[in-house]
């Protein structure tokens, strides 16, 4: 999709490569869907994982992942996700602790929504590499795109991602 300069958020649609999953999506979550209108590449292989009442979750998988629409969140077959959830719920990651936590900044979305950009840095001698992490607030829901290893370290992707997100409207 190309994204015209001044586009109105309703001019934007969800990337294609969300098209197999939004109506089982649709039907397994009471959250206001949220998704970005362009994916890198090497994000468009995408599926569902834990996903109920009002949350959800979408796995960016790598090329080698299994095909089925919904997945158990292998971490050797995911790039990253994205996840919405009420607003009120705790951030109570235990392994955030351990990274070095660096704020790059902050996302217009397309409909004006900030977004805040941050990088979560390894501690030393950990198996696992850098990871973006942008997060913002619409409504009642918080919705996260996490992306581990393969974003720069401005977090473009995510950047790029965030600038394109647009609300999917409710399923008649």
């Amino acid at each position: 999709m190309t994204i015209t300069k001044g586009a109105s958020p309703t001019d934007l649609s969800p990337d294609p490569a969300f098209d197999r999953l939004l109506g089982t999506l649709q039907q397994m979550t009471t959250a206001p869907i949220m998704l970005p209108a362009t994916l890198p590449p090497q994000l468009e292989k995408v599926a569902i994982t834990g996903t109920r009442g009002d949350t959800y979750t979408i796995l960016f998988l790598t090329p080698n992942a299994p095909d089925d629409l919904i997945q158990s969140n292998i971490h050797a077959y995911v790039h990253g996700w994205l996840t919405a959830q009420p607003a009120s719920t705790p951030l109570n990651d235990p392994r955030r602790s351990n990274y070095t936590v660096t704020q790059l900044g902050t996302v217009t979305l397309p409909n004006g929504t900030i977004a805040n950009v941050t990088r979560l840095d390894p501690p030393e001698g950990a198996n696992y590499g850098t990871q973006i992490e942008g997060t913002f607030e619409e409504g009642s829901e918080r919705y996260t795109i996490h992306i581990e290893s393969i974003d720069t370290p401005d977090g473009d992707l995510v950047r790029k991602m965030l600038s394109t997100m647009v609300k999917v409207p409710k399923k008649e």
